[in-house]
């Protein structure tokens, strides 16, 4: 299921739910239907955080602008491994799936460390929204932290062959414009000037490559900015950083989730009743 999401001039298709993903960690070691899980639980994973921090402060509220950082990160290099293993239908598609799984299991991890939003999902690329007062520092820690990481989590091998992977992405800082709309459930929708420059950021940057509007490099040290690329500038350095990640509480996500979706997860899960 997805969303078209207007950014300015630009259009974005982003996968509304994290679909196929799972917590790779959760899933493989400790199987769901082991436990007792509240279905607040359950639906978690296909919730964005914004969503759920937003549901817990201002429920009723349609519209936020946030000032904060977004980073745009797209993964290359998974298209040929993924025309292979559809040939295996049903079976490819489930490894491509868990392949999916245990990268972005682990770049995620680094963005959360920082202190990211995950706010879109979109099969191989991800929007994350960065907050607080060293934001544009942040989103480019982490950037530069998983294109690290990628280098080790991106040499992937399925059964239908091997690929590399790579990463590009675009950094933008400004105030961000999302809306929180519907009755039967509440969509999540990025929209306005900061969705644009961010997807065109992106666009310039090859893989391997983190490229900044020029309004996140004016509020980084110059010392990190490297030379010009495309309407942006490239990322050249790790900028420092102090601030910890916020800590937050947890409210229901059952408004956040279609019922659609909600009962294809929960019925997906198996429960055990506790002994």
């Amino acid at each position: 299921m997805a969303v078209p999401v207007t950014a300015g001039a630009l259009t974005m298709d982003w996968s509304w739910i994290c679909s196929g993903f799972r917590p790779a960690g959760a899933c493989r070691t400790r199987p769901w239907g082991w436990y007792r899980v509240s279905e607040g639980e359950t639906l978690r994973p296909y919730v964005a955080e914004l969503v759920i921090d937003w549901l817990r402060e201002t429920p009723d509220a349609t519209y936020r602008e946030v000032e904060g950082t977004l980073a745009f990160v797209d993964i290359s290099g998974f298209t040929a491994l993924t025309e292979r293993l559809a040939r295996a239908g049903a079976v490819g598609a489930e490894e491509m799936s868990d392949i999916l799984s245990a990268v972005f299991t682990d770049l995620l991890a680094v963005a959360f460390n920082y202190g990211a939003w995950l706010v879109k999902w979109g099969g191989d690329a991800v929007l994350l929204l960065f907050e607080g007062e060293e934001h544009p520092a942040m989103a480019c820690r982490a950037a530069v932290e998983m294109r690290r990481v990628l280098r080790r989590a991106g040499q992937v091998r399925a059964t239908a062959g091997s690929a590399s992977l790579r990463m590009s992405v675009g950094v933008h800082s400004g105030s961000v414009s999302f809306f929180l709309v519907g009755s039967r459930h509440r969509e999540l929708v990025i929209t306005g000037p900061a969705a644009t420059e961010v997807a065109r950021m992106e666009a310039a940057a090859e893989a391997g490559e983190i490229v900044l509007s020029p309004a996140a490099a004016g509020l980084l040290d110059s010392r990190v900015v490297g030379d010009a690329k495309g309407p942006g500038w490239l990322l050249r350095g790790n900028p420092a950083v102090t601030g910890p990640r916020p800590q937050r509480s947890r409210p229901s996500t059952r408004a956040a989730l279609p019922p659609a979706i909600r009962a294809s997860v929960a019925s997906s899960i198996p429960f055990t009743p506790a002994m």
